[in-house]
């Protein structure tokens, strides 16, 4: 369901509706629901662009490469050097 049109300042704001349609992109590798969200595909590049601080994108990266790398991390063979290892199961405390 699109996003409804607000004129004010919130409209272009990075909340969890927002960062929810990021994750499923990622983890789907399918753009379609960032586009959706905002209502078609120029009002989307009006949004990434509006967001560009807050997604902490390059300041040279083009809309079209983000949504591209954005679509491919999933593919990635390399390993991340900065996520922790794997410690085994989690174990919570109860008081």
């Amino acid at each position: 369901m699109p996003r409804l049109r607000r004129s004010d300042k919130r409209k272009h704001e990075l909340s969890l509706e927002v960062l929810s349609v990021l994750a499923h992109v990622e983890a789907n590798q399918d753009p379609e629901p960032w586009v959706a969200l905002w209502g078609g595909a120029a009002e989307a590049e009006v949004a990434f662009e509006a967001l560009r601080g807050q997604l902490r994108v390059d300041p040279q990266q083009s809309y079209e490469k983000w949504l591209t790398s954005l679509t491919r991390a999933a593919d990635d063979d390399e390993p991340d050097e900065d996520a922790a290892p794997w410690a085994g199961r989690v174990r919570l405390r109860r008081k």
